[in-house]
């Protein structure tokens, strides 16, 4: 029963736009989070889908056959251009990195 609910509820967030973010918000409401916070939440949701990565995530690209990662370091929305652009670093972010290194786990 629990697969048959996680196999529906992925087809309905993948199949209709914008519901995830529309019911985040409304739980958001519910628990009596204010204007700010929710336009807040509503900001990061659309620049994460702009442009597809997190802060302190590597990122590896390729110059002259040799592979280079670098390490997102900021994300901001060129009013100008109209385009979500990213900074990048050549080192890890302290404090934003690490989950990306460890694969996810937590030291103990």
């Amino acid at each position: 029963m629990k697969r048959a609910y996680h196999y529906i509820r992925n087809f309905i967030y993948t199949h209709i736009p914008g519901l995830y973010i529309r019911l985040h918000l409304f739980k958001m409401w519910l628990q009596g989070a204010d204007k700010y916070q929710r336009w807040l939440e509503k900001g990061d949701f659309y620049m994460y889908r702009g442009i597809r990565v997190r802060l302190g995530q590597p990122v590896k690209y390729r110059i002259r056959g040799i592979v280079k990662t670098k390490w997102v370091k900021g994300i901001y929305y060129d009013f100008g251009k109209r385009k979500v652009s990213a900074l990048y670093s050549d080192k890890p972010i302290k404090g934003l990195s690490e989950k990306f290194i460890n694969n996810g786990k937590k030291k103990k």
